[in-house]
């Protein structure tokens, strides 16, 4: 019997900052997993928790600032 983990997130931005914390917060933390997925070795997924959300306002963000 083994263990498995998986690494994971789930945002709820109605709950607990405003619409501008949220998507501060959120950008940074999508930074700092996409920058350990690409060099961290042992890190090989992360589950997003079907949340589509958080892909679309880290788009949107890094986007507007090209």
């Amino acid at each position: 019997m083994g263990i498995l983990v998986v690494p994971h997130s789930h945002w709820d931005r109605e709950w607990n900052y405003t619409f501008e914390q949220f998507r501060f917060y959120l950008v940074q933390f999508m930074n700092e997993l996409i920058q350990l997925l690409e060099t961290d070795s042992e890190l090989k997924s992360f589950l997003l928790d079907g949340q589509i959300i958080l892909k679309v306002e880290t788009l949107r963000i890094r986007l507007a600032k090209m």
